[in-house]
């Protein structure tokens, strides 16, 4: 493993990918990543030759593999926690005009009328640091821990608004089957599902 929590590579809505530089071909997409002690750590997906040094893989994390295969089986579908925002990185411009520390968080740009975040009182331009106690160091981070969290399920986030910290407790909504669909970048990536 060379990477964790790789996103931005236009696979799918929520990223968090195990970057590794495993010998992967095309064709092994679908395989397990396994770890030194033979435990199954994710999921193989894609490759991408366009590294200098060579072919990098990405693979799904188990974890979250876990998830979608649990909800498979209880709802035939898959049913995402919806907090109800847009959200951005956190640019060294952006966090040197909201008088951050540094370029980490994310930004909320929109709040969906009647969401979970809207009922709870998060607003825009609030900057989500914190999820369940843990930092948030990017948009795509918070997509992707709230993507695993089922509809109705309670967080708390901290924000920053106005250079001072405020806590929100929000219960999660369900994220309509629709939203947030993200179109695969094939020139950025070589999809390597198995069988192909």
């Amino acid at each position: 493993m060379t990477a964790k929590g790789r996103s931005g590579l236009g696979l799918a809505t929520y990223e968090g990918f195990i970057q590794t530089d495993a010998a992967m071909t095309v064709g092994d997409g679908g395989g397990p990543l396994l770890n030194l002690d033979g435990k199954v750590v994710g999921i193989n997906v894609a490759i991408t030759d366009k590294d200098p040094g060579g072919r990098i893989s990405f693979a799904i994390p188990i974890n979250m593999a876990k998830f979608v295969y649990e909800q498979l089986i209880e709802h035939g579908t898959i049913e995402r926690g919806f907090l109800g925002v847009s959200i951005q990185d956190v640019s060294p411009e952006m966090a040197k005009a909201l008088g951050l520390k540094d370029a980490s968080g994310a930004v909320v740009s929109q709040v969906v009328e009647g969401s979970a975040a809207e009922k709870a009182g998060i607003r825009t331009h609030d900057v989500i640091i914190e999820l369940n106690g843990q930092p948030v160091q990017s948009a795509s981070q918070l997509r992707a821990r709230v993507g695993v969290l089922k509809p109705g399920t309670q967080i708390e986030i901290v924000v920053l608004r106005d250079g001072k910290r405020e806590t929100f407790s929000v219960t999660l909504g369900k994220r309509s089957p629709l939203r947030g669909a993200v179109p695969a970048s094939p020139d950025v990536l070589k999809g390597c599902r198995a069988g192909q």
